[in-house]
């Protein structure tokens, strides 16, 4: 089988080689798992790298999410059978032909269904619901305040406002991009800037923001808590920018914002999301997502043999990656 692996930390499209491996056999309490789709995320690009507290011990198969079908399982498993569809989540090596993972938290997924929009099922999708569902209690008709809007997860928590009945009012660096948000449901596009609190406000007809989803920091995050309402809540789930998130300390005092981490599985167990909780989640959202209601921008399929294209392209910002890059076996 082919395996899409690094021996040491660097630039992803120059590190990464593709070998040829033996698929490692299911022990007990484990299962054999055929990937059909494995979405490249940014924590992937880290974990090449080398970034502070992603390192891996060498040499690494990169990949954590996507979606497949068990071809065997080891002694015990009684969850799972070969056959089934399943998720794959925050396990290693998914950049293989067949991973071997613990059986026990394993998902299933439709049977039928594009493999490309369902592998992204269990991260963009599930991290967008979480932000809608976890940190606030919104009602119908209030609004969220998102930047980076334009993308995936962006795209996402659009789709699922418009769903939901609530109104988003959504941040992006070119106002190009505002028909495209506006044709997936957006309410509102506004372009990032120092007038943002203004724009908003007039686009929203003053309304009391509780909830912004933050995926850039940096000085970003501050012209979001200059738009949110008495007692908001930021929550901040990206660091696009790389910067640490800055808040002006006036905003924090006079405003008595909270500005939050957001990790998915740490906020759905939080809010007492327990195994079949979440199986029900992605059982809705993979629903959506066959009937045509849940839409993710797709910006390349690479096989595994031409990762280091896929990372490349992965790599890139604004119009040069509109989509998520998703590998497969084979194109």
């Amino acid at each position: 089988m082919k395996r899409v692996q690094h021996s040491s930390y660097g630039n992803p499209s120059d590190v990464v080689e593709v070998v040829e491996a033996e698929p490692s056999e299911p022990a007990e309490g484990e299962a054999q798992i055929a990937v059909e789709a494995s979405p490249i995320r940014f924590q992937d690009l880290y974990t090449i790298r080398g970034s502070e507290h992603f390192r891996r011990s060498l040499p690494d198969c990169p990949g954590g999410i996507g979606i497949g079908r068990i071809t065997k399982v080891g002694h015990a498993v009684t969850n799972v059978k070969p056959g089934d569809r399943v998720y794959l989540r925050q396990v290693n090596g998914t950049w293989q032909d067949r991973t071997v993972v613990p059986a026990a938290g394993l998902h299933r997924a439709p049977d039928s269904g594009d493999p490309i929009q369902l592998s992204v099922v269990n991260s963009n999708l599930i991290t967008a619901y979480g932000l809608m569902k976890c940190v606030v209690d919104l009602e119908p008709g209030e609004w969220v305040l998102l930047n980076a809007a334009n993308s995936n997860c962006g795209h996402v928590a659009i789709q699922l406002a418009r769903t939901w009945g609530v109104k988003t009012v959504c941040v992006v660096r070119r106002a190009s991009l505002a028909p495209g948000l506006q044709s997936l449901g957006a309410d509102a596009v506004v372009v990032d800037g120092p007038n943002l609190a203004e724009d908003v406000a007039r686009m929203t007809g003053e309304a009391k923001i509780r909830l912004g989803l933050d995926m850039v920091a940096g000085d970003a995050t501050g012209r979001l808590a200059e738009c949110m309402a008495k007692w908001g809540t930021i929550a901040c789930y990206g660091q696009v920018s790389g910067d640490p998130c800055s808040v002006p300390a006036h905003l924090m005092l006079f405003k008595q914002l909270n500005v939050v981490g957001f990790l998915t599985l740490a906020w759905l167990a939080h809010k007492g999301y327990r195994q079949e909780d979440v199986s029900a989640v992605l059982d809705e959202l993979g629903a959506l997502v066959l009937d045509g209601k849940l839409v993710s921008p797709i910006a390349g399929v690479y096989s595994f043999a031409e990762a280091r294209q896929a990372l490349d392209h992965a790599a890139r910002s604004g119009e040069g990656r509109a989509g998520k890059v998703i590998l497969v076996p084979h194109t």
